[in-house]
């Protein structure tokens, strides 16, 4: 999956992810949107943990993209990536074709790309919304979907933003999982009550 960061497959957070599945996988019988917010400390493992979700469920999904978050601008220069990769003759191609900085309106070729999502029978799709920090920056919402299908998920430190939609916090890993992740990332095997 293009533009979705590499992540180490030693995360463990089997109950995470199986919470995230349940939440955002697609299923035949309902077609309302689905909404997942990871929230936690800075550096807990949130991208790394929907990492893995798209990585183990991309093929469940039509389309995944990953959206950086962490700013109004970085996020509108996501969706402009996001829509050079949409196939051709579903959006514009000056959608397709833009660049940061050129002659073409940025609010437009986002205005496109949005309305992509929102098209019927384009249901099976997940965007991550990744470092979505700071909510008093930028309202998030004028940059999503208003389909009533499709899934979203967002990574926050912030926990003001779980009303959007599943909450899921979270936090430390168990030792059991830390020693596995030590293990597996060490190539060696631990020995005693080392962690």
């Amino acid at each position: 999956m293009k533009g979705i960061p590499i992540a180490n497959e030693f995360v463990g957070r089997t109950l995470e992810i199986h919470q995230i599945e349940e939440s955002l996988l697609p299923r035949d019988e309902d077609s309302g949107r689905k909404f997942v917010v990871l929230h936690g400390l800075g550096g807990i493992g949130k991208t790394q943990l929907a990492v893995k979700f798209a990585r183990k469920n991309q093929r469940q999904y039509d389309s995944v993209f990953w959206l950086d978050g962490r700013t109004e601008q970085s996020l509108k220069n996501s969706l402009t990536e996001v829509g050079k990769r949409l196939p051709q003759g579903q959006v514009p191609e000056s959608v397709r074709t833009f660049t940061i900085g050129s002659s073409g309106e940025l609010d437009t070729v986002i205005k496109h790309v949005l309305d992509w999502f929102n098209c019927q029978g384009n249901t099976k799709w997940l965007l991550i919304f990744d470092n979505v920090d700071d909510p008093d920056a930028y309202d998030i919402i004028k940059f999503m979907p208003d389909a009533d299908h499709g899934s979203i998920l967002i990574t926050t430190r912030r926990r003001s933003f779980a009303h959007y939609g599943k909450d899921i916090q979270v936090t430390t890993v168990s030792q059991d999982e830390a020693r596995s992740i030590l293990s597996n990332t060490s190539g060696r095997t631990l020995q005693g009550n080392c962690c």
